[in-house]
């Protein structure tokens, strides 16, 4: 039987939980923020915690009115997160447990992220990302002069496009797709015109990065392949702006092309100096929403040490930063991020100074949040 789950009594159940109730006062604090995601699916081979459980399933019911195709038997959802697990036998290839979260809408920064996937499953290291919607949003155009220009391909195969209503879909929604349409229509946004750019990123099942990885390696590729063509710098009298034309669109024209003509145009300034860099655009988006977590790397060498804290700290044995920190995704250095050796450094200077009892209280807390745990001026003395 499908089990679906009570949102209010989710809610309810979920607020009243002190750990739980921290993380989302910490959200509700943000603001607004800048952040490229507009929503991240990420793969367990478990379950959620038996402590995750426990708070939930006395809200669980039979869901009678399943529509649609259904993968897995639960299937819980709150505004924060979807939380599905126990995929069906004929389904027996997909990861046990999925968590979809949209840290653009709701406005989570990386290490809430972490909280709300380890609050769900117990840790965030196994935690594998699928799938994932990158975005920009481009002002003061509409949904239709945004799709006239763009340019789509996957694997340097050109998609296939089509219309539905105002949002326009380059790509087979198996695969890496591309949807353009207006955002704000959505945000009932008046007197302004936001269109947004989505395309959607899957990963084949090898080539999954877990969470770690994938927040803390520098990303080079993003909205790879698309490009927002500047048309005006084309000549009006090529048989591309004639397709164009006659097509009205970018991409329904340049499939007209013959292969020699479509290589010819990409060496075009028109591809080469786009009318907007989305990658860029996006780049910088990222940028900003990795900011809002400045203390990010060091939190999660403090979490992957965790237990191995509470160990040494039982022995009073000393603890060794080396062989075991070296298998962790790289740490990469940068304005947005510290460099491995420099988190390992200052992490002996901090048990070293530290009182054991206070760092026990600080490492071990039931919401420990490096962020706002530990100041900057203390770890950088």
């Amino acid at each position: 039987m499908f089990k679906r789950f009570d949102v209010k009594a989710i809610t309810t159940a979920l607020e009243a939980n002190l750990r739980f109730k921290n993380i989302l006062q910490r959200i509700k604090g943000n603001g607004s923020l800048q952040c490229p995601y507009d929503g991240i699916t990420f793969g367990f081979d478990g379950s959620p915690s038996s402590y995750f459980l426990q708070i939930v399933m006395p809200a669980a019911y039979d869901d009678h009115n399943v529509v649609g195709r259904r993968v897995y038997r639960y299937l819980l959802k709150h505004p924060l997160f979807i939380v599905c697990w126990e995929p069906l036998s004929m389904f027996n290839q997909a990861p046990y447990t999925i968590i979809k979260i949209n840290p653009d809408r709701n406005n989570i920064t990386p290490s809430q992220l972490l909280d709300l996937i380890k609050f769900i499953m117990g840790n965030y290291f196994t935690a594998a990302v699928i799938m994932f919607d990158e975005k920009v949003d481009i002002e003061n155009r509409t949904p239709k002069s945004v799709a006239e220009r763009l340019y789509v391909a996957h694997k340097r195969k050109l998609v296939d496009y089509k219309q539905k209503k105002q949002t326009y879909y380059f790509g087979s929604r198996k695969g890496m797709q591309v949807k353009v349409y207006d955002k704000s229509k959505l945000l009932k946004l008046k007197n302004k015109k936001l269109t947004r750019i989505e395309k959607t990123v899957k990963y084949i099942r090898n080539k999954r990065p877990v969470v770690t990885e994938f927040l803390l390696k520098p990303r080079t590729d993003m909205f790879e392949n698309v490009v927002f063509i500047d048309t005006d710098k084309l000549d009006g009298r090529t048989k591309i702006m004639r397709l164009i034309k006659q097509e009205g669109i970018f991409m329904a024209a340049y499939k007209k092309l013959l292969p020699a003509d479509r290589k010819a145009l990409r060496r075009h300034q028109a591809f080469t100096n786009p009318y907007i860099d989305l990658g860029k655009l996006a780049s910088d988006d990222l940028e900003h929403w990795l900011r809002s977590s400045p203390n990010l790397p060091i939190k999660i060498f403090i979490d992957s040490y965790r237990p191995h804290f509470l160990q040494h700290f039982i022995t009073n044995s000393q603890i060794s930063f080396n062989n075991y920190y070296d298998d962790k995704p790289v740490v990469y250095t940068g304005t947005r991020q510290w460099g491995r050796q420099v988190v390992a450094g200052l992490m002996k200077k901090l048990i070293t100074a530290s009182n054991y009892q206070s760092l026990s209280m600080k490492l071990f807390g039931v919401d420990s949040d490096l962020v706002s745990t530990f100041e900057i001026k203390a770890l950088t003395e």
